[in-house]
């Protein structure tokens, strides 16, 4: 920022004082080193001098460009400045050499990628680029509409779509980001509570709480000062890699609950928890497994990201990804074999994805790489995604025929796999007007809002952590320059809900899907619910005639109960990664470290009693609250086997 007379001088009056302090007084005074406008160096002609050009080396020609922003007719803001050195010689008998001064006003775009602007006036651009997709959104409903084969094609129905989808979204985010929030602020306060508590005291945090006190390896004697924020960077990582684990344990036993049905109640006892308690013990243990690989896999993509020349090739990065992200979706299906399951194993890949492109060579290419973004939603949101299973099938058809096809060749048809095959064709022709394809394509859509919301979340969790996960840093990203990044995060999401609504119609238009009517029977059987928790409910209520695969998920009828589990399991998986990254960049070895046993004891007794506390405040306040007297009624009518009428006279 731009200093007066006085700060530049370091005189309280333009006479020469006893009390001056000169320049040095503003720079003591300074908060941060951002503060001040970098002057890079650049003498890369040196590298065409025979012999190097490191001693005795010297440049005849330096030229000192200045960059400024006019900011109106009298004002000018120095943005940035650079000295370039050039024509060495090693004559050290010579002293002569020119200097050069340019002083040059930058473009709107330079000015947008040195984030010289205010923040109101980007804010403004945000909000064009916001427009913008909307405008695109309309125009492809329209476009859609003009050319749908629906002989009775449904109107456009904004409101009705934002009504059903937004409130269960926002209300299970915020319910999943509440125990998220209190977990981090208290790694926070046990590991950098000093910065906020102690920090004239005890700037480095050498005396708050114990854990400074504790070596970093077992065979050290005592801590060493000089390893202070490496043990504080590599607990960090380890803090957040257990809030990961036992994030995914909790959300594994909500995700995967003990249902009953009249069915098994005639079971003998042992032979029911017997097979119950097998069957969703896999389930649970399976997802952990899976969520823990996706998130070292996601270590990995991370990991590339720092790649110097990632920001480069940023849009040969973006397809590859989005390509990427299909195969690994159709490998995880596999695995899990459960769509609700594998909702937040995916989302969170989607949300690595779009931090990574943070790693952008500038500012405004991570702009265009949102505009980007949103053109490859289009298509897959209307076009990969429905028919992601058509193709998969029809590439699997097509290699049994071909190996049917071979054996008739050699002599070795097998004529009772052939019709076989032809009968699952027929069934698969008859499966395209299921219900499934729409539970999955708005599946995909939920993932997708769920990472529009958690986003500037996690931006801002790597603001607070940017000394211990480093992202921004290797990026290249000043801390300040943060909040522009997390002010587009934010500034996105209502234009992003509205283009998704025209996108959701077009889908009714493109498909014929009833996608609205679906949701609003989704609300009606969530508001009519046996239990509180919506998984909790007889095992007899999840519909039979939707393939077993999209049962749990149609089951939890995308409510804020499912909104809320999604939150913290994606949360887990991203925490993981994140920490895997702290340790990484620290070099930290949790086993030989003394503290391990002692954190790790601490992070899983405080989120048990986390859990607890929030199940008792929400038991206070009554959320999700189910009426004694309609319960009351759904248990006569189980009882009875037959609907009880009141007439009302």
């Amino acid at each position: 920022a731009p200093i007066n007379y006085n700060e530049y001088t370091g005189r309280d009056r333009s006479i020469i004082g006893k009390a001056d302090g000169g320049g040095q007084k503003y720079v003591k005074a300074a908060n941060s080193i951002e503060q001040f406008v970098p002057a890079t160096i650049d003498r890369s002609a040196a590298l065409s001098i025979e012999g190097g050009c490191t001693i005795l080396c010297f440049p005849r020609k330096v030229t000192l460009d200045i960059a400024y922003y006019q900011m109106d007719h009298k004002t000018k803001r120095i943005v940035q400045t650079n000295v370039i050195y050039d024509e060495f010689d090693k004559d050290f008998t010579s002293d002569d050499y020119e200097l050069h001064v340019k002083f040059y006003p930058l473009n709107y775009q330079e000015l947008i990628i040195k984030f010289a602007f205010s923040r109101n006036l980007f804010l403004l651009l945000f909000a064009q680029i916001g427009t913008a997709t909307v405008v695109v959104a309309m125009v492809y409903w329209v476009v859609t509409r003009l050319t749908t084969n629906l002989e009775n094609p449904p109107p456009l129905r904004l409101y009705g779509f934002l009504s059903i989808i937004i409130p269960p979204a926002f209300l299970g985010f915020i319910l999943g980001l509440i125990p998220v929030s209190v977990a981090t602020a208290a790694v926070f306060w046990l590991l950098k509570g000093f910065s906020v508590f102690t920090l004239e005291t005890d700037p480095t945090g050498r005396n708050w709480l114990f854990l400074p006190s504790l070596s970093l390896q077992y065979s050290d004697a005592r801590g060493d000062p000089d390893d202070l924020f490496i043990s504080q960077q590599g607990r960090a990582g380890l803090s957040f890699v257990t809030i990961g684990i036992v994030s995914m344990y909790y959300t594994a036993k909500a995700f995967v609950p003990d249902r009953t049905s009249s069915a098994q109640h005639d079971m003998p006892r042992g032979y029911y928890d017997l097979g119950a308690r097998e069957v969703n013990s896999w389930k649970r243990s399976n997802l952990i497994y899976s969520s823990i690989l996706m998130g070292l896999f996601l270590v990995i993509i991370m990991e590339w990201s720092f790649w110097p020349s990632f920001g480069v090739y940023i849009w040969e990065a973006i397809i590859l990804m989005k390509i990427l992200s299909i195969i690994v979706g159709a490998i995880v299906d596999a695995q899990i074999g459960d769509n609700l399951l594998s909702a937040p194993v995916m989302t969170a890949m989607g949300l690595v994805q779009g931090i990574v492109t943070m790693s952008s060579k500038d500012f405004m290419d991570f702009l265009l790489s949102y505009i980007v973004g949103f053109g490859f939603l289009i298509l897959e949101r209307m076009y990969i995604g429905p028919l992601q299973s058509n193709a998969f099938n029809w590439l699997h058809s097509a290699v049994v025929k071909a190996i049917e096809r071979l054996k008739e060749v050699l002599g070795r048809a097998d004529k009772t796999r052939s019709s076989d095959g032809d009968g699952n064709q027929i069934s698969g022709e008859e499966a395209t007007e299921t219900l499934e394809p729409l539970i999955g394509s708005f599946a995909s859509y939920s993932c997708d809002t769920l990472s529009l919301l958690y986003t500037p979340f996690i931006m801002i969790v790597v603001v607070v952590f940017r000394d211990e996960a480093e992202i921004t840093k290797l990026y290249g990203i000043k801390e300040s320059d943060m909040e522009f990044y997390v002010l587009f995060a934010l500034a996105i999401i209502p234009f992003q809900f509205i283009a998704d609504m025209f996108l959701q119609n077009a889908l009714e238009l493109l498909h014929g899907w009833k996608i609205l009517e679906y949701l609003e029977f989704c609300n009606y059987r969530f508001q009519q619910r046996e239990s509180r928790w919506k998984p909790f409910e007889n095992a007899n209520t999840i519909d039979e005639c939707i393939d077993e695969s999209f049962r749990s998920l149609d089951q939890l009828c995308f409510s804020s109960q499912y909104y809320m589990l999604n939150t913290v399991h994606v949360n887990a998986i991203v925490y993981f990664v994140i920490g895997c990254e702290m340790m990484a960049r620290a070099k930290y070895n949790l086993f030989a470290d003394p503290a391990t046993f002692i954190i790790v004891s601490i992070i899983c007794l405080f989120c048990a009693f986390l859990k607890a506390s929030m199940i008792g405040l929400g038991n206070l306040l009554g959320v999700w609250h189910v009426k004694y007297e309609r319960r009351n009624r759904q248990l006569q009518v189980l009882q009875n086997e037959e609907p009880i009428i009141e007439v009302q006279g």
